[in-house]
């Protein structure tokens, strides 16, 4: 069994769990829990997108540290946004 397969399967059985109401994990967890799943990357252009802006007025906020610098990834040149960390 591959490792996504291992993922998708544990995620399943907590979904299954949390439905049931034999989840283990309090509310503070499990919105932990999710922030990580949901740590998904945006470019510039998805970023303002998805917070219904310009990429000039998302400039602004940036200047004026309302909202995160962004990080490059290894290798590359661009910027990127996680969407948990903009919301």
């Amino acid at each position: 069994m591959d490792l996504k397969s291992i993922v998708a399967q544990y995620l399943r059985e907590a979904a299954d769990k949390i439905e049931n109401g034999s989840c283990s994990l309090n509310d503070t967890e499990i919105k932990y829990l999710v922030s990580h799943i949901m740590h998904e990357e945006m470019n510039k252009q998805e970023a303002a997108d998805y917070l219904n802006m310009s990429t000039r007025t998302f400039d602004r906020y940036i200047e004026k540290s309302e909202l995160p610098q962004g990080v490059y990834v290894r290798g590359s040149k661009n910027l990127i946004w996680y969407k948990d960390e903009l919301i």
